[in-house]
């Protein structure tokens, strides 16, 4: 299951936060969004923060009293421009959550921030600027889920979701020829469905859940760099980290020290 997956952002552990002078608190989605929402979040910065995410599959959304963007799937390190001293309000969406709730295209944001206009719905930046708006986190959090909820499409593709599910238990180590074969899809049908609903072809998907994977087991023993943490061997490790985070796994651990 989806809600078996817990994205790991370095941004976010204790020491990231206090090296970039974050205050955070989550809450994660409840049952009822399984699949959907992977979290909220609500950060407080006290001047102008750039917020490095790195690739996790998930669409990240984040208003302030100023401003509302929305996060496509990244295939590289990003930095959101949280520009303006404050609170935001997030959202964390699983892997093809967002087309759970709305019909769209989610090839069209990867590697993209894009506004609300995204979404085809109107009704979609009221009820984000009443969270914003509401008394504190956690009521923020009950009208976001109940608008949702109200929302959600209970349609869903079976096969899609049956590979994406298991690419998420086996850490992405699969062969897509060989999934292909079990559900009597040809991996090209299975990239088109996995390029609308995530934004990403299956190869590149699995490969970013088995860095995700790498990076949460470098962080939990950081004294053991010589390990290749799910890699065949270190060379594959860290051509695998410069191709997505752009820096070997010591630097990676260095910049959130």
């Amino acid at each position: 299951m989806l809600n078996d997956y817990h994205s790991f952002q370095p941004t976010l552990t204790q020491s990231g936060l206090n090296k970039l002078g974050i205050k955070c608190k989550q809450i994660f989605a409840s049952k009822a969004l399984s699949n959907v929402i992977y979290a909220f979040i609500e950060i407080q910065i006290e001047s102008p923060t750039i917020y490095p995410v790195i690739p996790d599959g998930m669409i990240n959304l984040f208003i302030s009293d100023s401003s509302l963007f929305i996060a496509g799937v990244q295939t590289k390190t990003n930095t959101l421009p949280l520009m303006q001293a404050g609170k935001y309000f997030g959202i964390r969406f699983y892997p093809g959550g967002l087309n759970r709730l709305f019909n769209v295209n989610m090839q069209e944001i990867c590697d993209q921030q894009v506004s609300n206009l995204f979404i085809p719905d109107s009704a979609f930046i009221d009820i984000l600027s009443m969270c914003f708006e509401a008394r504190n986190f956690k009521q923020s959090v009950g009208l976001c889920e109940s608008w949702f909820i109200s929302r959600l499409n209970n349609k869903t593709n079976i096969k899609f979701e049956w590979v994406l599910n298991e690419i998420i238990k086996t850490n992405g180590d699969l062969k897509i020829n060989t999934i292909a074969q079990t559900i009597q899809l040809s991996p090209r049908q299975i990239n088109r469905q996995f390029m609308q609903n995530i934004g990403v072809n299956t190869k590149t998907f699995t490969q970013i859940i088995k860095l995700q994977n790498s990076v949460k087991t470098l962080f939990k023993y950081r004294n053991q760099l010589e390990s290749t943490h799910g890699y065949f061997d270190q060379s594959h490790q860290i051509h695998a980290f410069k191709r997505f985070l752009s820096c070997p796994p010591s630097a990676l651990l260095k910049q959130f020290s």
